[in-house]
């Protein structure tokens, strides 16, 4: 296990979760997950708790575990370093999250609120 510091430069990054044996993401009250999110569209394996919405984002490139579960956790992450990465999968991960459809639909719910506005 290792943990690191930030890490700005974004190649050095989507190299260094492509080469971990698995992210794990172990909290019950992750937020959106963008380090999941990240990591899975990098070709890691994500080891995520069954109640944070990083798992459900990453769908099937993680492995999960019940809240609590620590022996389900140490499953999980064993599962998960077993998997080959799923790189096609990864692939179409990263291409669904950009900042260019994260915009359009933030201008999309803007315009909406606009046409409702009296």
């Amino acid at each position: 296990m290792s943990f690191h510091p930030f890490v700005g430069d974004r190649r050095l990054l989507a190299r260094m979760y492509a080469e971990a044996s698995c992210v794990v993401m172990p909290g019950a009250y992750e937020t959106f997950g963008l380090v999941a999110l990240e990591a899975a569209a990098s070709g890691a394996r994500v080891v995520a708790c069954a109640s944070a919405p990083c798992g459900a984002l990453v769908g099937s490139l993680a492995d999960t575990f019940e809240p609590g579960d620590c022996d389900g956790l140490v499953r999980a992450i064993a599962h998960a370093r077993s998997r080959v990465p799923d790189l096609h999968a990864a692939d179409q991960l990263a291409a669904s999250f950009t900042w260019e459809r994260a915009l359009s639909a933030e201008l999309d719910d803007i315009s909406r609120l606009v046409r409702r506005a009296p």
